[in-house]
């Protein structure tokens, strides 16, 4: 019996021991946090030197051209130069267009006074209408002829400001101020409507590698 006591005393020892090595704090002692580095950003000079290609280009260009077609008279701006905003950088021969607008002005002259007769004569027509001296036929073809000479009056005015656009869309003028690059129009050449003339040109007197 005593040998029996002693070993459940001994057994009783052992499981103790056991319970009292899992409460061990070191075996449950937290880790230690990863430690991280922050470096903040700077712009640091460039240390050494080297060679690198590219080409150099306008930062913003344009490339213009003839809203009318006919043949270039003069060139006003060559690459290189500098120009302003609706400076004349080319012109075309305006030889015809000066005689159209004659045949325009001359045709609006017409007109007008064509539109002048027939006003009277539709007034007159219509006082004698009105004091039964004529009859409504010829009322009405006063009225017609009135009509007619006020359409033909429209159509001369806008001849005339078709002619005197073309007039002023001779000129190759810069849309902005800049330095002209490049041009592909030579004087006596024949250019059509809204055909490149390369008149390209910088808005800015800088360039900017690419």
């Amino acid at each position: 019996v005593e040998g029996g006591v002693m070993r459940c005393i001994a057994t009783v020892l052992i499981t103790l021991a056991m319970l009292s090595g899992c409460d061990d704090p070191v075996a449950y002692a937290p880790k230690e946090p990863l430690r991280v580095g922050v470096v903040k950003a700077e712009k640091l000079p460039i240390i050494g030197t080297g060679t690198l290609t590219g080409e150099i280009k306008a930062r913003i260009q344009s490339d213009l051209s003839f809203r009318i077609s006919g043949r270039v008279a003069s060139i006003s701006a060559d690459v290189g130069d500098h120009v302003e905003a609706g400076g004349v950088l080319a012109t075309l021969d305006t030889t015809q267009l000066e005689s159209n607008l004659k045949v325009a002005k001359a045709s609006l002259h017409s007109a007008q006074a064509t539109l002048n007769q027939s006003t009277i004569e539709l007034d007159r027509k219509k006082s004698l209408l009105d004091r039964g001296f004529t009859t409504r036929e010829l009322y009405d073809d006063a009225k017609q002829e009135y009509l007619a000479a006020k359409a033909d009056m429209s159509n001369a005015r806008a001849d005339l400001s078709s002619v005197q656009n073309d007039i002023d869309n001779a000129d190759l003028r810069a849309l902005r101020a800049g330095v002209v690059l490049a041009r592909n129009a030579e004087v006596g050449q024949v250019m059509a409507a809204a055909m490149p003339v390369s008149y390209t040109h910088l808005t800015r007197p800088t360039t900017d590698s690419v």
